[in-house]
């Protein structure tokens, strides 16, 4: 039920779908999707669970290769890379659901805890090498650097915008800046002011 609902998300918007579509997708009865779930939000809701759920199993683990770099030179590309492809890996299931999250608070809730959480653990990552990080306020740095990486990624795959078509060179680009651009700022004095 769960992945006919996400994947029928992903190809039309919430309301050109019906509980039937989805039990005809899922191959269930209407009654077994009303047995377990009393409406389609309901259905949505445990659908977007389940993808940063999903997320989540792989963000962990990844904090855990990160943790492991000895530089921020060494980090900061594999860092970018990593979080560049676990965005991507997700983005079908991401893009409507964040659509949906707009007008649902339960979701929007979820999805910023998640947000939350895996900026919290980037951030973590990050400052285990604070003797490298030369801004003023290196906490706030990390911080910037996050919420820029995430919002480049966001909008060149499609996840708060229109959806443009993939392209596999600008995507490598986009990496590849985003780390140089990172590696830069985290590197050299800055005006910051604590």
């Amino acid at each position: 039920m769960l992945d006919a609902a996400l994947a029928l998300l992903q190809e039309r918007s919430l309301d050109d779908f019906t509980l039937q579509d989805i039990a005809t997708r899922g191959r269930v009865s209407i009654g077994s999707i009303y047995h377990r779930f009393a409406s389609k939000s309901e259905l949505i809701r445990a659908a977007h669970l389940r993808t940063m759920e999903r997320m989540r199993t792989e963000e962990l683990l990844l904090m855990k290769r990160l943790a492991r770099h000895r530089s921020l030179p060494e980090l900061i590309p594999v860092l970018i890379e990593e979080i560049a492809e676990l965005v991507r890996r997700h983005a079908r299931a991401l893009a409507p659901q964040m659509i949906v999250a707009r007008d649902d608070t339960v979701m929007r809730a979820a999805g910023l805890n998640g947000y939350q959480r895996f900026a919290a653990e980037v951030h973590g990552v990050l400052l285990l090498h604070l003797k490298e990080i030369r801004p003023a306020d290196p906490r706030r740095a990390v911080e910037a650097v996050f919420r820029v990486v995430w919002a480049a990624l966001s909008r060149h795959l499609g996840l708060n915008v229109p959806r443009r078509p993939f392209d596999p060179g600008a995507w490598q680009i986009e990496k590849q800046d985003l780390a140089d651009m990172c590696l830069a700022y985290l590197t050299s004095r800055s005006t910051q002011r604590r």
